[in-house]
């Protein structure tokens, strides 16, 4: 029978794309709760597959925005999440090859 793929990181990518989209609709003041919350633990904590590849990309271009440089860097984020559920299902798949004992 046939294993049912799940995509946990994948999922948990998009829900922090959709946290962070929808805090950034609302513009938190910098020093309210909510502020502290949304720059301080939600983007970088929560979405560091998001922020890293955002804040490399603004290096790189000596401190200014690349032209859909947010697009850019939610295709790398939702890559690097897609990445880390193909190792972990080769990992369970490896696993699983080494739990069953041979027949002789």
């Amino acid at each position: 029978m046939a294993e049912k793929k799940r995509f946990p990181c994948l999922i948990y990518g998009f829900a922090v794309m959709i946290m962070i989209i929808v805090g950034g609709v609302f513009e938190p003041e910098y020093e309210s709760l909510a502020g502290m919350l949304y720059y301080f633990f939600l983007i970088p904590v929560l979405g560091f597959m998001f922020w890293l590849p955002h804040e490399i990309l603004f290096s790189l271009n000596g401190g200014c925005g690349l032209l859909g440089q947010e697009i850019i860097s939610c295709g790398i984020g939702l890559t690097l999440c897609i990445m880390t559920d193909m190792a972990f299902r080769a990992l369970k798949k490896r696993r699983k090859r080494k739990q069953i004992p041979d027949i002789e």
